[in-house]
């Protein structure tokens, strides 16, 4: 290194720990049990990316537009699109707001989609993956704002070897995992995200539908922590036999669970 330069290297491996034994602790002070679900909050930064943060419309505005105009003529993908929000919209997953209304948090910020295609899947051959990483240039993302927070994961040699060691193994997974966790109120206006009431008439104001999630969403750099957080949270507040609970913790990878 050339004299009178620096080197940013990144933040210390001390400085990290502390970094998410912070958001750690915030997640416990901020959990909920309401109902039959846990509800979080998102791990907003401390730094004023959160104060910066855009609304991002315009940019979610065009995609939207470029996205109709793409598969304009494959109804059959812009029909899957609308049965997916209809779907979640009716398990309470998403709700439709009202752009003039006062937004309940203190940020709002819009996301893009699109659809993806999983042909190879039996259930889900076209799904909508949300870019939380869109931005203007200069200005951060809803990623950008957020503590992706520590990789919660059990040591996945021991995991398996002992499945390959097992006579009997049960497997489980969450179906749609990260949708099973909610999205505390404070922060949905910060999931907002555009659709359409009529797809074949014009992206504009009188045509256009503001959803904002109600839970936990994939795409959001923070999700998977926030899942395994919320999973270790239940799986230590449970009662039940404590070796049973050891297993549980030990053999439980993402939203897979592997019992020998």
């Amino acid at each position: 290194m050339e004299s009178g330069t620096q080197e940013f290297t990144g933040p210390s491996e001390k400085e990290r720990d502390t970094t998410n034994a912070r958001v750690v602790d915030n997640f416990y002070k901020t959990i909920k049990k309401e109902g039959n679900m846990y509800t979080t909050r998102l791990p907003w930064k401390e730094d004023g990316t959160k104060e910066e943060l855009p609304s991002n419309y315009p940019i979610a505005k065009k995609r939207l537009e470029a996205e109709l105009r793409r598969y304009s003529k494959d109804k059959e993908v812009i029909g899957k699109i609308q049965a997916i929000f209809d779907d979640q919209l009716s398990k309470g997953i998403i709700e439709e707001i009202n752009m003039e209304e006062d937004p309940v948090g203190d940020v709002v910020h819009y996301l893009s989609h699109r659809p993806v295609f999983t042909p190879d899947k039996e259930t889900t051959k076209v799904r909508v993956v949300f870019d939380a990483s869109a931005h203007h240039v200069g200005q951060p993302s809803l990623n950008d704002a957020l503590h992706q927070g520590p990789t919660i994961l059990p040591d996945l040699i021991g995991l398996l070897i002992r499945f390959r060691l097992g006579q009997e193994v049960t497997i489980a997974d969450i179906e749609k995992a990260f949708l099973q966790v909610g999205l505390a109120v404070k922060d949905r206006d910060a999931t907002r995200f555009l659709w359409v009431h009529d797809v074949d008439k014009p992206v504009r104001d009188g045509n256009l539908r503001v959803f904002r999630f109600t839970r936990v969403l994939f795409g959001v750099n923070a999700s998977p922590f926030l899942l395994a957080q919320t999973i270790r949270y239940h799986r230590k507040s449970i009662e039940c036999d404590a070796a049973l609970k050891a297993d549980l913790i030990d053999n439980m990878y993402v939203d897979n669970l592997i019992m020998m």
